[in-house]
């Protein structure tokens, strides 16, 4: 159970992290593309500010937790001597242990320049697929157009759908359509092209890792008698 706690708060950091820099993007992004955002998706500036407050204010919780929150367990613990509560404490105290990222200011360069990189190589990526489908040539769809339809698109996998299936396909189309004027058939075989390939990679990079790690487990396992 404490290692699950542990594993749950760095998670819990990681995507909190992940959504503060998709607010500040999607920020930049309103800036660029004022005006014609309401004009293709009406709702969603209302929406990301709704948004943006609450991932804030949970992010200001978290981190005030991870400083905080051990006095505050020590001293239910000195007050409180009920096994079943011990247990909550330790497993509230293990959670706050997975929130060290954030306690150390020395470490927020560090958590900026791996988030920054790893949008740059997203959207780096986008514009890659824009070349492949001549998007750069027909209808003049460069890295800034990549910059615009990447933040799009990750609302879509935000928005809890397996693998974003639907949704992903759904904003990244609707971009592309209601913004750059790309047929709407033609934008939703890029989406699905896109998020076919992701997934694709994800396999290639990450299915020889777990393989391993499955046979490793059958075989350290003991044997049923």
């Amino acid at each position: 159970p404490k290692r699950i706690s542990w594993l749950l708060a760095t998670v819990a950091v990681e995507r909190l992290i992940d959504l503060l820099a998709l607010m500040m993007t999607f920020a930049a992004v309103a800036i660029c593309i004022r005006g014609h955002l309401e004009e293709v998706f009406p709702w969603m500036t209302d929406v990301i500010n709704t948004a943006t407050l609450s991932i804030t204010a949970a992010t200001l919780l978290v981190l005030i937790a991870s400083l905080r929150g051990h006095r505050l367990i020590d001293w239910l613990e000195s007050r409180l001597h009920n096994p079943h509560i011990n247990r909550i404490l330790e497993f509230a105290r293990s959670f706050l242990q997975g929130t060290e990222a954030i306690r150390s200011p020395s470490t927020y360069l560090k958590i900026l320049f791996w988030t920054v990189l790893l949008n740059l190589a997203y959207v780096g990526a986008l514009a890659l697929h824009f070349e492949a489908f001549d998007f750069g040539k027909r209808y003049g769809l460069g890295l800034l157009d990549a910059l615009v339809v990447t933040t799009i698109s990750t609302i879509g996998i935000v928005i809890p759908t397996p693998g974003g299936t639907g949704t992903y396909h759904y904003f990244s189309s609707r971009a592309l359509h209601g913004l750059y004027g790309v047929p709407l058939e033609e934008a939703l075989a890029f989406a699905t092209v896109v998020h076919g390939l992701i997934y694709v990679a994800f396999l290639i990079t990450g299915g020889p890792g777990l393989i391993s790690l499955i046979w490793r487990k059958r075989a350290s396992a003991p044997e049923s008698t």
